[in-house]
């Protein structure tokens, strides 16, 4: 989140310095930026009506100038790095790399391409060893959240983090603010809006999965790409017709559910909310095939 920051705060600069003033060797805006985040062209498109150049006071920090962006860079690069996010180290170079040219800054260009080479090793060297992150749905409901209420976010959280983790902190949290008002649902059934008090507030987590469709799946190999521009996730619910969660094999059906959120992780937050929900049954033979292949990802 720290390294996105960092990333967002230079494709800001440089859509005002391109507006402001051409420099071929500073990224050319935002559009620069998309390749380390598609979630920068959403965020940080500057417009005319908002930032003016020729306005007194406007944008004129040392943070606006080459050496702001190009320090901006070097910082999400250490922090990409810190987090094994090797993939995005290299196209921040990719940036920085043009600007050292220009200046003809032998010195940095080696340190980089220094950089860059210990990153590709470790890369090679963990393999399928590297763990980006965790993610779980959580829900709330109640008229207590306020605005929140209603609202489901992703959360992602560190990796090999546990349901029962995240679940404890957050019913300790919101049970020191709402006390006996609190309850925890545990299970990821469909939420019953007339069967809750409304003056009661309510929390649901559910561990969920990044969601590709096929024709994806080509594409996203690694360990890298399964967690990186990630904006679908996905759970699975059992249930039968007779109300209980398990059956035998000819009753049990599936509720597949994928979430999408407004941006991608990563993200400058840790959690996103989610603006659009479908839901698909599997059904009882369905399911029971897909039970007897062992293949359960992204049903």
């Amino acid at each position: 989140e720290a390294a996105m920051c960092y990333v967002h705060a230079a494709a800001l600069i440089s859509e005002y310095m391109y507006m402001v003033e051409h420099q071929p060797s500073l990224p050319q805006g935002c559009i620069a930026f998309k390749q380390i985040s598609p979630n920068v062209l959403q965020e940080c498109a500057v417009m005319d009506d908002v930032l003016k150049p020729d306005e007194d006071g406007m944008c004129t920090g040392g943070e606006f100038s080459e050496k702001g962006i190009t320090n901006l860079l070097r910082q999400s690069a250490d922090l990409l790095m810190e987090s094994n996010m090797y993939e995005s180290v290299d196209k921040v170079y990719n940036l920085l790399s043009k600007i050292y040219l220009s200046r003809r800054n032998n010195y940095y260009l080696g340190g980089l391409h220094r950089n860059l080479h210990t990153a590709y090793e470790k890369m090679y060297h963990m393999g399928k060893k590297r763990q980006m992150g965790c993610y779980f749905r959580v829900a709330f409901y109640g008229e207590k959240f306020n605005d929140l209420n209603g609202v489901t976010m992703i959360y992602k959280e560190k990796p090999f983090t546990k349901l029962p983790e995240i679940a404890h902190r957050l019913q300790n949290m919101y049970y020191e603010q709402f006390g006996d008002d609190f309850e925890f649902i545990s299970d990821s059934k469909r939420f019953d809006f007339d069967m809750i008090d409304s003056y009661r507030a309510y929390v649901q987590v559910t561990y969920v999965e990044p969601y590709f469709e096929q024709y994806e799946k080509k594409y996203r190999k690694e360990d890298f790409e399964y967690s990186y521009n990630v904006d679908r996730f996905y759970y699975s619910t059992p249930f039968t017709h007779s109300g209980s969660a398990h059956g035998a094999v000819g009753e049990q059906f599936k509720r597949v559910t994928v979430l999408t959120t407004e941006f991608s992780f990563p993200y400058v937050k840790n959690r996103l909310q989610v603006v659009d929900i479908k839901e698909r049954v599997m059904t009882p033979k369905q399911w029971y095939q897909r039970r007897v292949r062992g293949s359960f990802k992204n049903e």
